[in-house]
């Protein structure tokens, strides 16, 4: 088992890739708890009646879009950045 101070290292390492790669570890790393977030996470029916109606549908659609390369990640951050800068007059 890694210590905190390896671990401490790995994520100083992992914030310094470009955003695409950070968001390709941080899938493969989700991807490796499926089975710990199968437990953890509400159930369909409990997901669907916090986020309404479609949500779940459209959550799965993009997240396979994502996955067939169809979309580009965008960093959040550079999203926010940018809509702000839009509505500035």
């Amino acid at each position: 088992m890694a210590t905190m101070t390896e671990l401490s290292a790995i994520l100083e390492a992992a914030l310094r890739l470009p955003s695409p790669q950070r968001a390709e570890l941080a899938e493969r790393l989700l991807a490796s708890l499926d089975d710990v977030a199968e437990e953890r996470l509400p159930a369909d029916a409990e997901a669907a009646a916090l986020l309404g109606p479609g949500w779940l549908e459209e959550i799965e659609r993009r997240v396979e879009a994502y996955r067939r390369g169809e979309v580009t990640p965008v960093d959040g951050e550079e999203f926010f950045q940018e809509l702000l800068a839009r509505r500035s007059p």
